[in-house]
């Protein structure tokens, strides 16, 4: 039987009346694991990767090993459901179980089939979990509280969202995805301090440098920890929170655009909400006299473009901390 696109075609018609399958991804594909028929669901989410770099051959990967979809065995992939882990270039990364068949129609050509179920959500469901756990124990140590990791991500949310509500603004990374997930994994940007001796993190006095120079080492553990559980503006809050717009802060001396957005923005909130609760070594700050403080280190320490959006819209941080501050011991 001679292969063609209409054969294939009636093969997929075949497969989707067998399983009584309309809307899962569905690839067809030979013993070397060169595609030759996917369905349109299947072209909807590997379309990027199709249109823009043309491969004949699309790279997946095993969630666990990290190996390439074509050196995975095909008597591994009949043998059992795999879970392989694709990371596409939209937001989303996606994790798929599939079951692959030889295909019925073409015995003699060593063609198979694999039908794609997306097991995404449960995947995400899993990494809010763990991440969840992870900055409760950090807190533990540094003696925060869950209002001030919730106020964290309602302050960046507001800012975020204050920003692309404006008709020009200098940030076009800035769309209603990036809004949701910098309301979600604000909050992670201290979570590596769970690395950092007790000792240091409730330390009432000033640090000393050798002890300074340990707190810094949290934002490198904040993204070792994070790389493998959340997306990349996580692991960058965590990272570079501690960057300064001048150059001057930590862990690599990054200014102005070297450091992405979701960082500078989060460098402005965790400083607002930091001045504005009583620690060990200070008390707690007015919002005016936060503000100052914030105004003052404007174009140094702050990107002066952000500062300014934070300024329009410091009654909604006064609301946030207001219905969200601690309660009197």
């Amino acid at each position: 039987m001679k292969l063609t696109s209409e054969n294939i075609k009636n093969s997929l018609s075949q497969v989707r009346l067998k399983f009584s399958i309309l809307n899962n991804p569905i690839v067809f594909f030979n013993k070397q694991r060169k595609f030759v028929y996917y369905n349109r669901p299947f072209f909807r989410i590997f379309q990027k990767v199709i249109q823009d770099q043309n491969f004949e051959y699309i790279k997946i990967f095993n969630h666990q090993n990290k190996i390439d979809f074509q050196k995975i065995s095909i008597q591994e992939l009949l043998n059992s459901p795999t879970i392989l882990y694709y990371t596409n270039y939209a937001p989303k990364d996606y994790i798929f179980k599939i079951f692959t068949y030889k295909s019925p129609s073409f015995q003699g050509k060593n063609l198979y089939f694999s039908i794609l179920f997306e097991i995404s959500d449960v995947k995400e469901q899993l990494v809010a979990e763990s991440i969840t756990a992870l900055i409760k124990a950090s807190q533990l140590k540094d003696n925060d509280t869950g209002n001030h990791i919730q106020r964290i991500n309602n302050y960046s949310q507001a800012l975020a969202a204050h920003i692309y509500q404006q008709k020009k603004h200098p940030f076009p990374q800035i769309d209603n995805f990036y809004i949701d997930q910098i309301g979600k994994v604000a909050s992670m940007h201290d979570v590596g301090k769970i690395g950092i001796p007790d000792y240091i993190l409730t330390k009432p006095a000033r640090l000393t440098n050798d002890e300074f120079k340990i707190m810094q080492e949290h934002t490198i553990n904040g993204a070792f920890i994070l790389s493998e559980l959340a997306g990349q503006m996580a692991r960058d809050i965590a990272l570079f929170h501690h960057e300064k717009f001048n150059g001057d802060g930590y862990p690599y001396q990054l200014r102005e655009d070297q450091i992405p957005l979701c960082a500078r923005i989060v460098a402005i909130v965790d400083v607002y909400d930091a001045l504005r609760m009583a620690r060990s070594y200070k008390p707690a700050f007015s919002h005016d006299k936060s503000v100052s403080i914030i105004l003052q280190d404007k174009g140094t320490h702050f990107d002066p473009y952000l500062v300014d959006y934070f300024i329009e819209i410091q009654d909604q941080f006064i609301s946030i901390y207001d219905s969200l501050k601690e309660e009197p011991d």
